[in-house]
């Protein structure tokens, strides 16, 4: 069971750092799209 539990928690910190990269390249691309525009 705490193996799952160990599992569990690395793959929601996973989806986590993925998700803040994620977010990182949509926030450069839409500054780069403003500055552009500007």
């Amino acid at each position: 069971m705490q193996g799952v539990i160990f599992m569990s928690k690395i793959y929601f910190i996973r989806k986590k750092v993925l998700y803040g990269i994620i977010l990182a390249i949509v926030f450069v691309v839409a500054i780069l799209i403003i500055m552009s525009i500007v």
